[in-house]
């Protein structure tokens, strides 16, 4: 009967060292799968600060398949459309301007994500830098996803340059998912302000990352930076603003 008791106890000391080691062992995976997914592609001296970036929306989000000859046509007469019918509404003395951000998603099974994506654009003015967290409400697999961001400042703004944007995915441990990034295209254009500009001054990043991200991985990144690799400057002729 002393034997049967000490196999016991033996049983269940032997059971308790081997579900710590199980739990000691899940911890020390988890937590190099997090370091993996936050490193972009082993480039750790890019800014990846998200607490200074203000949540905003996009005002129109439109999509198109990447082959359709007309979908850029289109987008452009919405934001035509969206200018028209939205005058500026607040009291007061008022800057207001805009910026397009369009999202390639490449033609990969399963290449399209149901998770939450999140762009972080920095932008540069005369009064300082802007920074700007904008969630990507869909990802279409072999389309386009446009987005059109509008801006509100009292300040006195004369020109704004886009600085660089990085790019990142967040997903559910229980429902692993992954996007292909294949395009991004960030652009300050003279035709979608309201205030007078110089009409050769606009600002952009355009490139093809052609990447894989994924939410839960050991060896994909969840992120994907451009670098500040962006490219001239919109200039408000006179810092022109609405007197209300």
């Amino acid at each position: 009967m002393s034997i049967l008791i000490s196999l016991k106890s033996s049983l269940i000391v032997l059971t308790l060292i081997l579900l710590v080691s199980i739990f000691i062992y899940s911890r020390i995976r988890n937590a190099k799968k997090k370091k993996n997914r936050n490193t972009n592609f082993g480039n750790d001296t890019l800014d990846y600060d998200e607490s200074k970036f203000e949540l905003i929306s996009p005002q129109i989000h439109n999509y198109h398949n990447a082959n359709d000859t007309n979908g850029a046509d289109k987008w452009n007469s919405d934001i035509a459309t969206y200018l028209k019918n939205n005058d500026l509404q607040i009291p007061g003395t008022i800057y207001e301007w805009f910026y397009r951000i369009a999202i390639g998603t490449g033609d990969k099974p399963n290449g399209e994500s149901r998770d939450n994506i999140n762009a972080f654009i920095s932008l540069n003015t005369n009064k300082g830098t802007i920074y700007h967290k904008i969630n990507l409400e869909n990802t279409h697999r072999k389309g386009i996803d446009n987005y059109f961001i509008k801006v509100l400042s009292v300040d006195k703004i004369e020109w704004v340059e886009i600085k660089s944007a990085f790019f990142k995915i967040d997903g559910d441990i229980r429902h692993p998912d992954d996007w292909f990034m294949e395009s991004v295209d960030i652009s300050l254009c003279p035709l979608d302000q309201t205030q007078s500009t110089d009409k050769n001054s606009y600002s952009y990043i355009k490139l093809k990352p052609n990447t894989w991200l994924a939410d839960q991985s050991d060896t994909i990144p969840n992120r994907y930076h451009t670098g500040n690799v962006g490219k001239g400057r919109l200039t408000f002729v006179n810092g022109q603003f609405f007197p209300l």
